[in-house]
């Protein structure tokens, strides 16, 4: 029997030392207790200013819209109107039945001043197109420098 008990001790702290290096490794956390805080001195450079208070006021439900004035583009009137009035001044002329026949008239209108050129049969046919200019909306004066041909055609 001392044979056996020596060789049980042996196998017994053989099984021992093996035991841990078989075994599964178990990690165990365990969680801060809160303990682990450090004092900090304060600074005695530091000013605290206290905030401002801070208002709310309640909400209102007015609107405000906004419109924008109109946009009107107008180009100057001696261009525009200068330009409707010639060729209102030649739709009046040639639309008269006094005055077609063998006629040149040319009309040219500055800032309202119609001017009449050219060449007609008849001295009576010069006065109704210059009758015919000064009827046109717009036409501030006529200056009728129109010829009556000599001696007919």
């Amino acid at each position: 029997m001392n044979r056996k008990i020596p060789a049980l001790v042996l196998a017994v702290c053989s099984a021992c030392a093996a035991a841990p290096a078989l075994a599964d490794v178990v990690e165990v956390y365990t969680i801060p207790t809160g303990s682990d805080y450090y004092y900090v001195a304060p600074s005695t450079t530091d000013y605290y200013y206290a905030p401002a208070p801070t208002y709310y006021y309640p909400a209102t439900t007015t609107t405000y819209v906004y419109t924008e004035p109109a946009i009107t583009v107008e180009a100057p009137r001696y261009y525009n109107d200068d330009q409707r009035i010639s060729a209102d001044v030649a739709d009046a002329i040639s639309n008269d039945s006094r005055v077609r026949g063998n006629s040149n008239i040319g009309v040219q209108t500055y800032r309202g001043n119609v001017q009449l050129t050219g060449r007609v049969t008849t001295p009576n046919q010069r006065d109704y197109a210059g009758e015919d200019a000064s009827s046109v909306a717009g036409v501030d004066e006529v200056t009728n420098l129109i010829r009556p041909r000599v001696g007919g055609l």
